[in-house]
């Protein structure tokens, strides 16, 4: 699945979560409830075609995206 696929908000999430930090960390950090979270994270899971964080992160996918920020 291209990385075009994921919203700004996703690829926002991934980028914080792709390090290590807790969902609770990115939810306050972004002003978000935990769920949220859990629950964009899901859709990224689908998304990429995964099934946890850290193949998101190291799918091609979860990785090309990271070469399109600013």
């Amino acid at each position: 699945m291209p990385c075009g696929d994921l919203t700004s908000r996703e690829r926002e999430t991934l980028d914080r979560v792709a390090p290590g930090h807790s969902y609770s960390k990115v939810a306050t950090d972004l002003g978000l409830a935990s769920k949220t979270i859990a629950n964009r994270m899901s859709t990224i899971f689908t998304k990429l075609g995964v099934a946890d964080r850290t193949a998101a992160s190291s799918s091609p996918a979860g990785r090309a995206w990271r070469d399109v920020l600013p």
